[in-house]
């Protein structure tokens, strides 16, 4: 959000200190434009302007307009939306409804679809590549001519705009807000939810999103979503995008004028001369000028000033921590009024700014273990300097409390990220495994063992991996749900079995299900819903069929859900309420499959309900929905699968008894469904039928509930806790309810908790040639990772110091993972 600052005994606001112009508006009541509106601005190889107009095409050498219409040319249409120029000096524009028209040289030609090969009249977009061929984007999908051939691709239609890469790379969005890069034959899926392409620029694709400015390398990789929230982005409709010769990127806005995006510089009716703010299109040269067209005022040229303002030198950063650090620079002289600055997590200019009377700023709210660049600008009246990069800092990262976490019917497991586990809340059946029937209102560490990997909860059982592979459980064994082949309470954690290659467990009220590292899928408990065909108890775990391509499963009340690493959806079990989603009410003692899909990604199991989302992060639900637990709105039962709502950003879910909870990929958290005890976290005690948002201050990363009580946990692995807490369950030391999230304190013990990796020293960071570590412990292996996550550098060394030479990698930012005694511990360094 765009700061507000005390300079030179006033509050300006940062945007006023940008370039200085001089402004000259054109319009057709003080020159010989044929037309106040501008839909396009193009340049030619002779510095002449190409004016696209509601009254055909004008162009302008500086001095004078020259105005192409149909009443006194060969052109067939006013309605000129686009001109595009290719390498051969032709002027390729785009109509509204009357096709294509050439100008080349001094000759007309116009093309519809009556003429040429052309599929439509109703031109979106044109765009030229290097090869000199002119796309075009129609509604009835993609057409390329080459001057001789009209070549049409109709695999996909309703284009609305299109634009080249350096490579010639043809880039289109729909109207479904699809982008998608074509290779000749093929349409490439890149990204959802686009408005259009506004332009292509130094192997960057700029995008408009909705209310944001979305970026993707030319390889397809997303850069950064840009909002008004999270940058300094100036308005939320974005008309047109052009990026000058430093750089720079300009914006136009349909309401908030023009802004130098780069440099966080706004121009508007109220702090400059520009007649209007709605801003049709924007261009820019080499000489500094700007070129501004306006829907009604018609164009506007920004000369800049010449006025000299220095830029600060000598910066550094000093005083950083995980969320604090102070830039500083020395004066120019002469000095100037005051200084902007600009900080951000990526390299490219922008990000949050403010602004200062001395030469050190005080920077707050950072986050931990981040990236962070940061620009400085010298302010002298209404003018400033150039930016310059003042340099680059990482914040350490803030040490994580907890691993994960998983909720049972009323008690709560949790490993920290020392491998140590700790349990919370009732414990009539031994599910804490402390060895008594003690319920505990606080979080207490289960034996002394640090290499715990993995946890489930049933009712009132719990269950744990550990690193080496084994199985153990705890807790009420009614049915041999634990799988000790006996139904005895366990109040103590028990080995299961002697296998060491269990990956995932999942326990229910009356079974437990489990998949092992060779894919291979096992249950044990009651027979009901084993999946076995048999419909027979098992006392120990038993292995389901033969396939070895199992990925995940869940098990909640009588029926269990599965997932394939094929993306097949699979079930079995009670089906009374529809939760098998097969279509019908009818249960089965073998997994059957769900549908044909091949797309499912995350699986959970209510009591009587199924929740899941698919790889394109649409989410599904069906069964009972008497409290609304599947989020469609309604309290009707569904018996195969119903997408919830038209969201593609789902994360994760999770459902228990009547209540479910899910998170996005923005890391906000959604609840809905029974809400007695405040579980759904809203501070009501009302029931929900739709997902309803409940946290946006922090970023959720996993997910679990229990009956009546919920849990989330932050990237930064703290939790937060809401719901029933008649048991402890919540484990902030208390047993009263709550009906709104509050975190609880990281649990401690008379030892350290966390490895720190103060003592490994890497230096010299940045670093040119050779990287050097050294360890107070024995190094095994050191592995360096680019940004992509890339591989790029691997050396086992099996001594207490390595010299690594990193001299043949590009400049950027690394990942270093240093192996010592099993143990990972991350570091980042810089190379120059």
């Amino acid at each position: 959000m765009k700061k507000l600052y005390y300079l030179l005994l006033t509050f300006i606001s940062i945007s006023s200190f940008g370039q200085s112009y001089s402004y000259t508006t054109y319009n057709t009541s003080n020159s010989g434009i044929g037309s106040n509106y501008i839909g396009d601005i193009k340049v030619d190889a002779n510095g002449l302007l190409w004016l696209s107009t509601y009254n055909g095409v004008t162009t302008f050498d500086g001095t004078t307009f020259t105005n192409y219409n149909t009443s006194n040319s060969q052109i067939a249409s006013n309605e000129i939306k686009k001109t595009e120029i290719d390498g051969l000096g032709r002027k390729w524009m785009a109509t509204q409804l009357n096709g294509i028209i050439l100008r080349n040289g001094t000759t007309w030609a116009n093309y519809t679809s009556a003429n040429s090969g052309l599929p439509s009249n109703l031109i979106q977009d044109i765009a030229v590549d290097g090869l000199n061929n002119l796309w075009i984007a129609t509604p009835a999908g993609l057409t390329k001519f080459n001057g001789t051939t009209w070549t049409t691709y109709t695999s996909l239609t309703s284009l609305n705009s299109i634009a080249i890469d350096s490579s010639n790379g043809v880039w289109v969005v729909n109207d479904a807000g699809v982008l998608y890069k074509f290779n000749g034959t093929d349409f490439n899926t890149v990204f959802q939810g686009l408005s259009k392409i506004l332009k292509i620029a130094n192997n960057t694709v700029y995008c408009q999103s909705g209310d944001a400015l979305m970026t993707f390398t030319t390889g397809g990789v997303l850069i950064a979503i840009q909002y008004q929230s999270n940058s300094c982005l100036a308005g939320y409709q974005l008309t047109a995008l052009d990026v000058d010769s430093t750089n720079k990127v300009w914006i136009g806005f349909g309401g908030t004028g023009l802004q130098n995006f780069t440099n966080c510089t706004s121009y508007t009716m109220a702090n400059s001369d520009l007649p209007d703010d709605y801003v049709s299109a924007v261009r820019t040269q080499s000489n500094g000028t700007i070129w501004v067209g306006t829907p009604e005022f018609g164009l506007v040229k920004m000369t800049p000033s010449t006025t000299s303002c220095n830029p600060p030198t000598n910066f550094s950063s000093t005083n950083v921590t995980s969320t604090t650090a102070t830039i500083n620079w020395t004066a120019p002289n002469p000095a100037p009024d005051g200084y902007i600055y600009l900080y951000n997590t990526s390299p490219t200019m922008g990000g949050i700014d403010g602004g200062t009377q001395t030469t050190s700023a005080n920077l707050t709210e950072l986050i931990p273990n981040a990236d962070y660049y940061w620009w400085v600008a010298s302010v002298c009246g209404n003018t400033q300097s150039a930016w310059v990069l003042g340099g680059f800092f990482g914040t350490p990262p803030v040490v994580a409390c907890w691993q994960t976490i998983s909720a049972g019917a009323g008690h709560t497991l949790g490993i920290k990220s020392d491998g140590t586990l700790w349990s919370w809340g009732f414990n009539s059946r031994g599910q804490l495994g402390d060895g008594t029937n003690t319920n505990r209102n606080s979080p207490i560490q289960i034996g002394t063992s640090t290499n715990w990997k993995s946890i489930a909860t049933g009712d009132s059982q719990s269950f744990a991996i550990k690193t080496d592979g084994t199985l153990w459980a705890c807790g009420k064994n009614q049915f041999s749900v634990l799988g000790d082949g006996t139904t005895i309470d366990r109040n103590v954690f028990t080995q299961i079995g002697t296998n060491t290659n269990w990956q995932t467990v999942s326990g229910g009220a009356i079974s437990t299900h489990a998949i092992k590292t060779d894919g291979s899928l096992w249950a044990w408990g009651n027979g009901a819903n084993l999946g076995d065909g048999l419909n027979t108890s098992r006392t120990t775990p038993t292995r389901i069929g033969t396939a070895n391509n199992w990925k995940s499963v869940s098990v909640n009340g009588n029926h269990a859900v599965a997932l394939k690493t094929n993306g097949t959806l699979w079930a079995t079990g009670f089906n009374g309420q529809g939760e098998l989603g097969n279509g019908s009410g009818t249960s089965s003692y073998v997994y059957i499959q769900i549908g044909t899909g091949t797309n499912w990604k995350t699986i959970t199991t209510g009591g009587d309900s199924t929740l899941a989302i698919k790889t394109d992060g649409t989410l599904w639900a069906w069964g009972s929905n008497v409290q609304g637990q599947l989020g469609d709105g309604t309290n009707t039962q569904r018996n195969t699968p119903v997408q919830i709502g038209n969201n593609t950003n789902w994360f994760d879910v999770q459902g228990k008894s009547s209540t479910t909870v899910a998170i996005k990929t923005d890391g906000t958290l959604w609840t809905w469904g029974y809400n007695i005890s405040g579980q759904l976290g809203d501070g009501t005690f009302v029931n929900k039928n739709v997902p309803t948002q409940i946290i946006s201050n922090y970023y959720m990363q996993k997910i679990t509930i229990g009956h009546n009580h919920t849990l989330g946990m932050t990237n930064l692995g703290t939790i937060l806790i809401w719901g029933s807490n008649l048991g402890g369950q919540l484990g902030n030391g208390t047993t009263i309810n709550q009906s709104t999230p509050i975190t609880i304190a990281c649990p401690t013990l008379n030892i350290e908790d966390f490895v720190s990796t103060s003592e490994i020293k890497l230096y010299p960071n940045p670093v040119k040639d050779n990287l050097t570590l050294t360890f107070d412990q024995t190094i095994d292996l050191v592995v360096i990772y680019n940004l992509l996550g890339q591989e790029v550098v691997t050396k086992a060394i099996n001594a207490n110091e390595a010299v690594i030479d990193v001299s043949k990698l590009a400049a950027g930012t690394y990942i270093v993972k240093i192996t010592s005694n099993n143990e990972v511990k991350t570091l980042k360094v810089i190379k120059e």
